[in-house]
């Protein structure tokens, strides 16, 4: 049998903090933007009637909302017109589908203009443009940056006719790309992109919703902004601590998000205590590619909620994606194991909320 001990553990990153939504420095904006691949959004909301949930999302709903579904070359991207029309105005994001980042090549797009490619070795000598190696992979995996925003950035520059090159004869690397575009308005057109591409035959994706009463779930952990602690030893017997919160709401969305029987292990996963009875536990997810503009839209209806229901609480969770080349400010991501990047805001009455941030041993920090 094998000796345990040569197995370790992997590491993985949750951090917790509190904030107000009055903090001039908007922070739970700041964290929303710069984590701009976001595939699925779910929002637990106790003790609210399920027309009035209904009702409080149906205007920022990102089930209104497409995608596109499009495979075409990278060097798409680098012509003058879809540069001058989709990067320098509004806020363009495309992210490759169907590829895994630790086994073969991935791509995207930020919403700053930078185009990522993420690559093997092979991949990455044929194609010949600079690059630097993976944090994660440092001899296997190579990690190539363009700015197609940058001004230098143009027709009879070096640097512009040497990623043509590259990308268009050298080596022509193509991917199924999800797309998505938010205009300068702050409207999301992404039906623009898809007459753009008219060419490559590509498809509109329209966002998934799933609403559900959780039947199995009629309490719900009694906790406070100000009095549930990060410890036990500082907890006091009314309120139950900030991490038997997270694990209720993880083990809630496993449980609904797989359709698992009431009698499976997933499924007594107790209520942390002290707790509350609930007359109702409404849980509404959304799947696809959701924007960070939606998602602060979400964040303010739920506020509004809140504030307008006696609700003790309400908590909004956001996953990215599990094989996008990175995670927040740009900063490299890996999946070794689960390639988890996710992070959920428990938002309270009074305008304040705990913010989790949770990251896998292939990812470098915020």
């Amino acid at each position: 049998m094998a000796d345990g001990k040569a197995f370790s553990t992997p590491k993985r990153r949750l951090t917790i903090e509190k904030y107000s939504f009055q903090d001039e420095k908007e922070r739970y904006r700041r964290h929303i933007e710069e984590h701009p691949f976001n595939h699925a959004v779910e929002i637990v909301i106790p003790d609210v009637l399920l027309g009035n949930v209904n009702e409080c999302f149906q205007s920022p709903s990102p089930t209104q909302h497409h995608c596109c579904l499009i495979q075409l070359p990278v060097h798409a991207f680098t012509e003058v017109e879809f540069i001058n029309t989709f990067i320098k105005n509004g806020q363009f994001i495309a992210l490759s589908w169907e590829t895994r980042i630790d086994s073969g090549n991935c791509a995207a797009i930020l919403p700053t203009g930078v185009l990522i490619l993420s690559l093997d070795k092979d991949t990455y000598e044929q194609l010949g443009l600079t690059g630097k190696p993976s944090a994660f992979q440092k001899k296997h995996r190579f990690i190539v940056e363009v700015n197609l925003a940058a001004p230098s950035f143009v027709p009879g520059k070096k640097l512009y006719e040497r990623v043509r090159w590259c990308l268009k004869d050298k080596l022509e690397l193509t991917f199924k790309f999800l797309m998505s575009w938010t205009n300068e308005a702050g409207n999301l057109s992404t039906g623009t992109i898809h007459s753009f591409f008219n060419s490559y035959n590509g498809q509109m994706v329209r966002n998934e919703v799933n609403t559900q009463r959780a039947p199995n779930y009629k309490k719900a952990p009694n906790i406070s902004y100000d009095r549930s602690s990060l410890t036990e030893d500082k907890m006091g017997p009314e309120n139950c601590d900030v991490c038997d919160c997270m694990s209720f709401l993880s083990g809630l969305a496993v449980l609904l998000a797989e359709l698992i029987a009431p009698d499976s292990y997933v499924s007594t996963l107790a209520c942390p205590e002290p707790s509350r009875d609930l007359k109702e536990l409404i849980t509404h997810r959304w799947t696809g590619m959701i924007t960070s503009n939606s998602i602060i839209s979400m964040i303010h209806s739920v506020r509004n909620l809140i504030k307008s229901n006696d609700v003790p609480w309400i908590a909004l969770t956001v996953w990215g994606f599990t094989d996008c080349p990175v995670t927040w400010k740009q900063n490299e991501h890996g999946h070794f194991l689960s390639g988890e990047n996710f992070y959920t805001f428990v938002i309270f009455p009074n305008d304040q909320y705990w913010l989790y941030t949770a990251m896998g041993s292939h990812d470098i920090g915020l």
